[in-house]
C-alpha cells in the first residue's frame, strides 16, 4: 500500500513540477503536459517496478500506461504529419 501511495505522490509531484516549470517559462500548453506527463509516468513506473514479482496494482497500471501512450500519440501525430507534408 505504501509503495502504491508513494508512486501516486511521485507522479502527481512530477506533474505539478512540470506545470510550474511551464508557467515560469511562459509555455503553458496542453500537449507539453500530456507528453511530459506520459514520459514521467513511464519513467516512474519503471523505477517503482520490483525486479522479482509484479504486484497487482502495477498490473492495473498497464491500462493507464497504454491510455497515456495512445493519448500522446494522438497529440504528436498531427504535428508529425504537418512536418512530413509541408
Amino acid at each position: 500500500m505504501r509503495r502504491r501511495l508513494r508512486f501516486v505522490v511521485a507522479v502527481l509531484g512530477w506533474l505539478v513540477l512540470l506545470i510550474l516549470g511551464m508557467a515560469i517559462f511562459g509555455h503553458p500548453r496542453t500537449d507539453f503536459v500530456i507528453v511530459g506527463g506520459t514520459l514521467g509516468l513511464l519513467a516512474l513506473s519503471e523505477l517503482a517496478a520490483p525486479v522479482s514479482i509484479q504486484p497487482q496494482w502495477q498490473r492495473r497500471l498497464r491500462v493507464v500506461r497504454i491510455t497515456a501512450v495512445l493519448l500522446t500519440v494522438a497529440v504528436i501525430a498531427p504535428r508529425v504529419y504537418d512536418l512530413i507534408v509541408f
